[in-house]
């Protein structure tokens, strides 16, 4: 259906001034004019940010929320914060993705907000994009985000973090190849009041050895409350776990089994942090005793 709109680009509804907004073009920031380029611009090309662990995430911010914890997945602090804000679910029309048509008639409030965890008395504006850097001696502290509008936006967040070089001994590092996701399961205990739901406080992670008589199963048992981090490297599909004790180097023999045990191990360890019911199977992942999906 052929749908007629004002041309944008070339001027405002309220005036016969061309639409000026500031653009980012292959490694350019620019500003603009119409259809037009104009002279300020700032290029990215020698531009880059260090960083060992990242994590993306997509965030629906209601109407009228505040004070939602902006979470960064495993990281305890991040050093780098990239905010995009997408308003009105502005991206079913061409060009009203990268320029928001309603921006023109809601100017003096058309921004969410922000404060920092041990400031909430001053809050920060974020319009379409937010970015913050930091750096391995000073993290970024958490964020809580308010959204004062009477609809809905979007955030799309990537949280990255340069990691804190612990110092393994060689005699405690163990590699455990050869790895599909199913290898990684869980205990089960109870974790409810009720004593039918089921949770985990422990990885355990089967590895088939060669034997002379065929093969032989090792499992290896990780406590949750051992843990200090873990992270992966999808570029040879391998997972890096610390413990207080042992270095573990967790080698899977696909990507797909790289990437689907990692978020089965976030969605399981995430019940040592917030005291959920969670637990793996070699063919399922259960949250209050319900079967889950769980995909990276």
């Amino acid at each position: 259906m052929t749908r007629i709109v004002n041309n944008k680009l070339l001027y405002q509804s309220d005036s016969t001034d061309t639409l000026k907004s500031i653009r980012n073009w292959n490694t350019t920031f620019m500003t603009t004019d119409g259809p037009n380029s104009t002279t300020m611009k700032i290029g990215l090309e020698d531009f880059g940010i260090p960083y060992d662990t990242h994590y993306r995430s997509r965030v629906v911010l209601s109407a009228g929320f505040e004070n939602y914890p902006l979470h960064y997945g495993l990281l305890e602090n991040v050093t780098f914060l990239l905010i995009k804000v997408t308003y009105n679910g502005n991206c079913d029309f061409p060009m009203e993705d990268d320029f928001d048509p309603n921006y023109r008639y809601e100017k003096e409030t058309y921004n969410i907000n922000y404060y920092y965890e041990s400031n909430s008395g001053i809050t920060y504006p974020i319009g379409r994009l937010l970015l913050l850097n930091g750096s391995f001696s000073t993290p970024l502290e958490k964020i809580y985000l308010n959204n004062p509008l009477d609809y809905d936006v979007v955030l799309d967040v990537l949280h990255a973090n340069i990691n804190e070089v612990k110092p393994i001994p060689i005699s405690s590092a163990i590699t455990i190849s050869n790895l599909y996701y199913s290898d990684i399961i869980t205990d089960q205990v109870i974790c409810s009041d009720s004593g039918i739901t089921t949770g985990s406080t422990e990885f355990i992670i089967n590895q088939l050895t060669p034997v002379l008589t065929g093969y032989s199963m090792m499992s290896y048992i990780i406590p949750y409350n051992t843990i200090i981090s873990f992270q992966k490297d999808i570029t040879i599909n391998k997972i890096y776990l610390y413990t207080v004790s042992n270095f573990y180097t967790l080698s899977f023999l696909t990507l797909f089994d790289c990437n689907q045990s990692y978020a089965r191990m976030i969605f399981a360890y995430t019940s040592y942090s917030d005291n959920s019911c969670r637990y793996l199977t070699s063919d399922g992942v259960y949250k209050d005793g319900i079967s889950v999906i769980c995909s990276p």
